[in-house]
């Protein structure tokens, strides 16, 4: 850019308009001055003073001839001592080319030396080497067969865990085997006797009753006579329901979902909650101890909601979905908190994950405190279905 201002510059001073050319030389000045022992400033400075002599400003002209002569000056005092640098350091690279033949000749001969030590040392290296080769390999064998044996004895260990852990589950599933059909059979001996022994007794006192009746020919207080057959029919309705609570009969009859159906009917009234029952793909019959550990689950999730959730509707969904059973039950009470209820007991939920483990499946609650609680029970099929009984 300053060279290119100064060819403008003196294209003007020819031209003879010296006012363009010394704006222009001094903006060239201006930009390249910084340069040291520079040729192209050298010419600037010669161009304005000759302007400046043009312009009669002898002044001007008189300083630049000055700053010419200076940078002139100092462009041959430059020149001068590159030259002498220049021979100085030829000289030196002579001198250093002789001390470099010297150096190569002492090289050579302790290269002779070095190549002659370092055959001896390979030799000893190479015994070195062999030797930590022959240490390697004894150490891998020998670590290979320490953790192959800690792999066995890992992989033993787990396997006398894993039957350990199998004979614990049997174990437990046979002492729930033995207590779930002990509890059903003592809740059928009680059915057997509330229905046969205490509903008949009942049945025998109302007939008692009506006989009275009848033989007292009207001198008897009615109103007292009908609470006292009122509360006879309460007992032997109660008796009933106890009676069909303890070992439902329409199970054995007609299949778990018409013992479900008939379960439900028994709170179909305004004090109870609305109960919606839907049920897909799921076989005409189930294996009897199954399909009462899963009336007696349903029994129990309903009960609960009655007595502890004060919920207006109850949703229970059943559905074969591959090789599981799966079994949702949802209501709109208050909720519970899952983390310390299902650990309480006298909730009932003890007694359901009991048969749900004797079942071999799973439960899963999600609930919060008044926005109703839900159930997800996963139970495998091909352990509940037995379209052959």
């Amino acid at each position: 850019m300053a060279r290119s201002l100064y060819y403008i510059g003196h294209a003007n001073l020819l031209k003879k308009d010296y006012t363009k050319s010394l704006k222009y030389l001094q903006s060239a000045l201006s930009i390249g001055g910084y340069l040291p022992y520079d040729e192209d400033r050298k010419d600037t400075y010669q161009s304005l003073a000759t302007v400046s002599a043009a312009r009669n400003d002898n002044t001007s002209a008189y300083a630049y001839a000055i700053k010419l002569h200076q940078l002139n000056d100092s462009i041959l005092n430059y020149d001068r001592i590159k030259a002498i640098n220049d021979l100085s350091i030829k000289h030196q690279a002579d001198e250093k080319t002789k001390d470099i033949r010297l150096l190569e000749i002492e090289n050579r001969s302790v290269l002779q030396k070095i190549l002659l030590t370092r055959s001896a040392l390979y030799f000893v290296a190479a015994g070195f080497f062999l030797l930590l080769v022959a240490l390697y390999f004894i150490i891998r064998f020998y670590s290979q067969k320490i953790k192959a044996e800690k792999i066995m004895n890992e992989q033993q260990h787990e396997i006398d865990q894993q039957k350990i852990r199998e004979l614990e589950d049997n174990i437990k599933i046979s002492s729930m085997q033995s207590m779930i059909v002990g509890q059903e059979r003592e809740r059928e001996r009680i059915a057997v006797d509330l229905h046969d022994s205490l509903g008949g007794l009942l049945s025998t006192v109302k007939l008692q009753f009506d006989n009275v009746k009848s033989k007292l020919n009207g001198n008897v207080n009615l109103e007292q006579y009908d609470k006292a057959t009122n509360l006879l029919d309460t007992a032997v309705e109660e008796v009933r329901n106890i009676s069909r609570n303890l070992q439902p009969g329409a199970l054995k009859d007609l299949g778990l979902v018409s013992a479900i159906k008939d379960l439900i009917n028994r709170f179909d009234s305004d004090t109870y909650p609305e109960i919606f029952f839907q049920y897909y793909n799921l076989e005409d019959k189930i294996d009897e101890m199954t399909a009462l550990s899963i009336y007696r689950i349903i029994q129990e999730l309903i009960t609960n909601t009655i007595k502890h959730a004060g919920a207006s509707e109850i949703l229970l969904q059943m559905t074969r979905e591959g090789e599981e059973l799966v079994i949702e039950y949802e209501d709109d009470g208050k909720g519970i908190n899952p983390e310390t209820t299902v650990k309480k007991k006298g909730m009932g939920l003890e007694n359901i994950n009991s048969r749900v483990k004797y079942l071999k499946g799973s439960i899963s609650v999600n609930s919060r405190e008044q926005e109703g609680v839900s159930y997800l029970i996963r139970l495998p099929y091909d352990k509940v279905s037995a379209a052959d009984v």
